[in-house]
């Protein structure tokens, strides 16, 4: 798990919480302005092809741009690791007698501690780039890839100019600016050699682009003697043509500009040595890894990490080591080793928001949870989560029996079917929301005693999952009368158990792989036409048992057969079902579960399904944005969740609707929990009831936390 202390630190900053979060909401806004036009599929395309032409060929690549680069008058340094790197610049600053190093834009000289190995010989370094120069001032390390002093206010930031040059300096930006300028001017005047790093080297031309928002890497690379350009291997594409793709999604996907306000293009140039260091430091490994190789796409944009809710409340210093995010923290694996990436993983909730902004096509969140796999086999799991998993998830009726037991003491901790607090230390998991208790009954029970209807239009068997099972049977009796009505029958087996994903999400793929072969047992059982599950998270899990199980000869077959019968109820209900329309009044708003809307693909559905039962739908902002339930992230980390939560409250309190509509139990936990603490007069209903209201008269028998 990831340091409690830097997070509760991280989290007890409001300043770099709100500067974090408006930033990640205009962001939004603004990258879908200056896409407007262009194909962001295409790009990908285009951006993948390029990347995946010189993953498949890169001695070639490597070696073209090394001859042409030499054409061109500049020497390549081809090196395999941090050390060797920065051995190749200190000896050429040692030739050339440097005292004084200039550098710009190079996060590649931050991944090898560039900056400390030349201060040990003696080199005065200094940072050009606004933000870094800042940072460095203070000691700091980048929070952020391409804004690495998005951390700091104004005020900050006059601190550190205060301290750092033995003077008042005033909070005022056009000042602190004018201000800069003048200290580095004669910095740039008197250094011997300029360093930065590329964000594109092209094979074909022996070019290197680098993408600036200020002049001084233009500086950098102009006023010195000598020159030297830090560049990952990946970062060469073999066309300058195949630089276009790249030149039009970086600077969008970055900082939501359609153009950087500089774009150089460096070639050698006359009376100038130029010198190019090619770094592999665990880039070739990934490239060759089975799982990770896609990695070797990234542009470095950072996107993932202007939309990550996590990293809005904890930012870099918290979720990174030297990269920063969901992408940093997949690199850091590579580049700095599994151990600098085991914490950082941990922080990815995995609300797939990521995998929306990558222009390279990345499968960010696959991808966690791959290297979440590898740091379980490496270094384990908790003894208490492994043994929930591996001995009480993985036994169906085990779980199910202790369920029942605890409804015989939760009055102990319960009232009124609520949670308000829990003991033993664990009081910060009800601290800003209440829980619902365990149902009376679990659904399975009220199923057996149900009459059953004969269906003219099939069988469908219902998945329940754990929680519509064992805290909403309610939700499952409203799938129940839905389907009924629309001349389905149900089938419930009773030895259903969890469906893997808190296994999976947590790394323990041994696990959930016990769990979905249980499950694909019980339902070999039956006949039926379709798994309907009411659960987002669930369905996307049985979906994927197909997946899971491929390598398994005696499961392969099996598995697929289940996954290609699982539907979400909110798909069965937009293709199949009819709905009593113009039935409900009142107003609704929609929050989108990240698993219905990015892993399902699900936006016009439930919409469309809520207006047709005549109840008033009021868009929320960002209404696809995380609640901070996650499964057990919440219960892991709750003081962030917490925080990712208090987000979806303002947007949902700010559209003055009655109710808010959810299609995932998970989700309704959170959100009604949480709106019930606060004391908010807000229902929260999932879309099975509200469709399920159309065939009752309008009649509500549904308590608020179920």
């Amino acid at each position: 798990m990831a340091n409690k202390e830097k997070i509760k630190k991280a989290l007890g900053n409001p300043t770099l919480r709100r500067a974090l979060t408006n930033f990640g909401n205009n962001y939004v806004l603004a990258r879908e302005k200056v896409f407007a036009g262009l194909d962001f599929e295409e790009l990908r395309r285009e951006i993948k092809a390029a990347r995946t032409e010189v993953r498949k060929k890169l001695d070639f690549y490597v070696e073209q741009f090394r001859i042409n680069a030499e054409k061109n008058g500049a020497r390549v340094i081809i090196v395999h690791s941090a050390a060797e790197a920065k051995k190749a610049i200190v000896d050429i600053l040692k030739a050339k007698n440097a005292k004084t190093v200039v550098k710009s834009k190079s996060m590649a000289s931050e991944e090898i501690h560039l900056n400390e190995e030349l201060v040990k010989h003696g080199i005065e370094v200094v940072e050009t780039d606004l933000g870094e120069w800042i940072l460095q001032l203070d000691g700091q390390k980048p929070s952020h890839m391409v804004m690495p002093a998005i951390h700091l206010t104004r005020e900050e930031v006059a601190a550190i100019f205060s301290r750092a040059l033995d003077r008042e300096v005033a909070p005022d930006i056009a000042q602190m600016v004018k201000l800069a300028r003048q200290e580095l001017r004669d910095k740039f005047l008197k250094a011997d050699v300029g360093i930065t790093g590329g964000n594109i080297a092209v094979a074909e031309t022996g070019s290197i682009f680098l993408f600036t928002n200020e002049g001084n890497a233009r500086l950098t690379t102009t006023l010195p003697r000598v020159r030297i350009s830090l560049v990952g291997v990946e970062k060469i594409v073999p066309t300058l043509k195949d630089a276009i793709p790249i030149m039009r999604a970086l600077p969008r996907n970055a900082t939501a500009q359609k153009i950087t306000s500089y774009v150089t293009v460096m070639t050698a140039g006359a009376g100038q040595e130029h010198y190019v260091i090619l770094m592999d430091n665990g880039r070739i490994e990934l490239k060759d890894d089975p799982v990770f190789a896609e990695l070797f796409q990234c542009i470095r944009c950072a996107g993932c990490l202007n939309v990550c809710p996590v990293y809005q409340q904890v930012g870099g210093h918290v979720f990174g080591h030297v990269y920063t995010g969901p992408i940093g923290t997949l690199l850091t694996a590579f580049f700095h080793g599994l151990d600098a990436a085991k914490d950082p993983q941990a922080l990815c909730g995995s609300c797939l928001r990521c995998a929306t902004v990558c222009p390279a096509g990345i499968n960010l969140p696959e991808l966690l949870l791959k290297l979440r796999q590898r740091v379980v086999e490496s270094y384990g799991q908790p003894f208490v989560q492994k043994f929930i998993f591996e001995r009480i998830l993985a036994n169906p009726k085990l779980f199910n029996s202790l369920l029942d037991l605890g409804r015989k003491f939760q009055g102990l901790i319960a009232e009124n079917g609520e949670i308000k607090s829990l003991p033993f230390g664990l009081d910060n998991l009800t601290s800003f929301r209440v829980f619902p208790a365990l149902a009376k009954e679990r659904l399975y029970k009220k199923y057996r005693v149900r009459p059953k209807k004969k269906g003219t239009r099939g069988k469908v068997l219902f998945y329940s999952g754990c929680l519509i099972e064992h805290m909403y049977p309610d939700i499952g009796e409203d799938v129940f009368l839905v389907l009924e009505k629309n001349g389905y029958e149900v089938v419930l087996p009773e030895d259903l158990g969890c469906c893997g994903a808190p296994a999976y999400y947590s790394g323990d793929l041994q696990a959930a792989v016990r769990m979905a072969k249980n499950n694909i047992e019980a339902f070999l059982k039956h006949e039926y036409d379709y798994i309907v599950t009411a659960c987002p998270t669930c369905s996307e899990t049985l979906m994927h048992y197909e997946k899971y199980l491929e390598d398994d000869e005696e499961y392969r077959e099996k598995a697929r057969e289940v996954s290609r019968k699982v539907i979400d109820f909110t798909d069965f209900a937009y293709k199949y079902l009819a709905v009593g329309e113009g039935k409900l009044a009142g107003s609704y708003t929609l929050h989108d579960s990240c698993h219905a809307r990015r892993g399902l693909g699900q936006v016009k559905e439930p919409r469309e399904l809520i207006v047709k039962t005549g109840a008033n739908l009021v868009e929320m902002a960002n209404s696809d944005q995380c609640c901070g339930f996650g499964g057990s992230f919440s219960i892991k980390y709750p003081e962030i969740s917490e925080k990712v939560f208090q987000n979806k409250y303002q947007s949902i309190m700010e559209t003055g609707a009655e109710k808010v509509a959810v299609t995932c139990p998970g989700c309704l936990m959170q959100i009604a929990g949480g709106l019930k603490k606060q004391g908010a007069p807000v229902k929260v209903e999932h879309l099975a009831t509200i469709l399920a209201k159309t065939f009752r008269d309008g009649s509500e028998n549904h308590h608020f936390l179920r």
